[in-house]
């Protein structure tokens, strides 16, 4: 039932309970990878990469990133960071700083908030380069460049 929701309904909130039922019987280390393999052939690609992100399955997570690089957020950014430092500092900045252009005050505060959680677990002299090279790249966007401010001057505290 659980597997059937996850699968065809692609309910991942049944994920868990599904592992748990497995686990209770003491079958999980035999039917996990079986599991993730339907996982990965069935849902979608941020659906499959939640569940590698939960289960720290972090060089399967890695290689559907590398694959599908439109999928990485912040979560998975943190959970990947610790053992691919450089490759998602790239890939943070190309795909989540510099992917949609904002042009309204609301979407330079979202910006600004996804450098923030990228200081928090990354590089914030990295976080700084990227605000400055924004401000310098878009320097007409007054309310951006309010909005970077603030965090660069959170970070210079």
């Amino acid at each position: 039932m659980f597997e059937k929701r996850l699968l065809d309904n692609h309910d991942l909130s049944a994920y868990q309970s599904l592992k748990k039922l497995i686990t209770e019987d003491g079958s999980w280390k035999k039917k996990y990878p079986k599991l993730l393999k339907k996982c990965e052939n069935r849902l979608t690609p941020w659906e499959y990469s939640s569940i590698l992100d939960n289960e720290h399955e972090i060089d399967k997570l890695m290689t559907l990133i590398r694959i599908k690089p439109r999928i990485l957020d912040v979560a998975f950014a943190r959970s990947l960071y610790p053992r691919y430092p450089g490759e998602i500092s790239s890939l943070y900045y190309h795909v989540v700083v510099l992917n949609k252009p904002e042009t309204n005050r609301n979407g330079y505060r979202r910006l600004a908030n996804k450098i923030r959680e990228y200081a928090d677990f990354g590089s914030i002299d990295l976080a700084k380069a990227w605000i400055n090279k924004l401000i310098m790249m878009y320097p007409r966007r007054r309310a951006m460049i309010e909005e970077l401010s603030v965090v660069l001057n959170e970070f210079l505290r």
